[in-house]
């Protein structure tokens, strides 16, 4: 090299070799990236964990049965051989949202139930969750399972990762968090209630609004029922006025009883006795 270099023209006698380092710096952000990929999704679910429990001491119980859930998918995946790869890196940072699902089960099922003894509640929530939890874990095995047979080597590898994962967390959070509960789980320590909104004012403006309409209902007949009494009333008095018609006996008796009946049939159509006298 020293030879080539000190034939080599004016320009380029003081060159040096550079190694393609791109191969590197792809390792070296694959690793970092798993890291902070692993923390950010760690810190996601214990916010979500709290938000959903609403008691630190679960969640903190919680978020722990996921860190060695974790720790033992990727052991295992290292111990089969897996090499820090793309693939490899996305599939370590969705193995948390699946860890969690278990342990979030089982941390909700303990809150909700209304024993006093912790060892009661963890006996209510495994009795509750196990078989669902169990089902859904052998679920999503037997679906990675059937990818195993594949000639694909990404189908291959997405299979192990999610029978693995799979057994790990049920396992962890069936026989791990579980215990974890019923030695120092909480009862009603540090258990904050649910957010209720205040919702006495709307239901006393609509129990009013309803007031409203109901006794509107009720006097609208007793007015229309008053109105026709009144009418009825003032018809009879019409009636009994209009019976004292000027009648003049020096006409025969049918000529009087036919100007009669024109009087109440005139009264009854206009509201008003006939001026017969003018």
């Amino acid at each position: 090299m020293q030879d080539q270099l000190s034939t080599a023209p004016h320009g380029m006698k003081n060159g040096w070799f550079v190694s393609d380092l791109e191969f590197y710096e792809l390792q070296r952000t694959l690793y970092e990236g798993t890291i902070w990929s692993i923390i950010v999704s760690m810190i996601l679910t214990l916010f979500i964990l709290a938000f959903v429990t609403l008691n630190p001491i679960i969640s903190l119980f919680a978020i722990l049965s996921v860190g060695i859930t974790i720790a033992i998918a990727v052991a295992g995946l290292i111990f089969i051989g897996w090499k820090l790869n793309v693939l490899e890196n996305i599939t370590i940072s969705t193995a948390i949202g699946l860890a969690v699902d278990f342990n979030l089960h089982y941390g909700v099922s303990y809150r909700i139930n209304t024993a006093n003894n912790r060892l009661e509640r963890v006996k209510i929530a495994l009795e509750q969750m196990s078989g669902p939890t169990l089902m859904a874990a052998l679920t999503t095995s037997v679906a990675g399972a059937l990818m195993l047979p594949s000639q694909v080597l990404p189908y291959i590898q997405i299979g192990i990762f999610l029978v693995l994962i799979m057994g790990v967390s049920w396992i962890c959070a069936t026989f791990f968090f579980c215990p974890l509960l019923s030695i120092g789980g909480p009862s009603k320590f540090l258990q904050f209630d649910s957010l209720r909104f205040n919702t006495s004012l709307l239901h006393s403006k609509k129990n009013k609004k309803l007031t409203t309409i109901v006794n509107e209902s009720i006097e609208l007949p007793i007015k229309q029922k008053k109105s026709t009494e009144i009418s009825i009333a003032e018809t009879r008095n019409n009636t009994n006025k209009e019976f004292q018609f000027h009648r003049d006996s020096s006409l025969p008796t049918f000529t009087r009883s036919i100007i009669h009946n024109a009087e109440i049939h005139y009264t009854i159509s206009n509201g008003e006795r006939p001026d017969l006298d003018s």
